[in-house]
């Protein structure tokens, strides 16, 4: 296999693979010294994407338990399950309105039931 068609069986982004392909026409010492600076920002990159995405993961868990507290609550006090979703959904927009500084929640219908399911999926047992 040759380094081209390892670039795209390894499904680069392509602007990383014109910079690798920029790369490879320079002198070794130089393409060396390139491929380091390129692997630094790449790894920086990385970081900096799985801090956020795990950010999220949390928000998303605190605002699924908010959204299953609510109800329960509402479970409780006689509703049957798909009134309770709606009533905790509509709470849930009320103590998150979109306006809001920070992190602020999705309103959507996907975005309430992601939250309850990342909160399922990570709940400690």
């Amino acid at each position: 296999m040759t380094f081209f068609e390892l670039i795209r069986a390894l499904r680069i982004p392509r602007p990383v693979r014109r910079e690798l392909l920029a790369l490879l026409r320079l002198p070794q010492n130089d393409a060396l010294a390139g491929l380091e600076n390129l692997i630094g920002e790449l790894v920086s990159h990385r970081r900096i994407y799985e801090s956020k995405r795990k950010k999220q993961l949390e928000h998303r868990i605190i605002w699924g338990r908010e959204l299953e507290e609510s109800i329960q609550r509402y479970l409780s006090a006689g509703k049957c399950l798909r009134t309770a979703k709606i009533l905790a959904g509509r709470d849930f927009r009320k103590a998150h309105p979109q306006n809001a500084d920070g992190t602020v929640p999705g309103h959507s219908g996907p975005a309430i039931r992601r939250y309850c399911r990342a909160y399922r999926q990570n709940r400690r047992p």
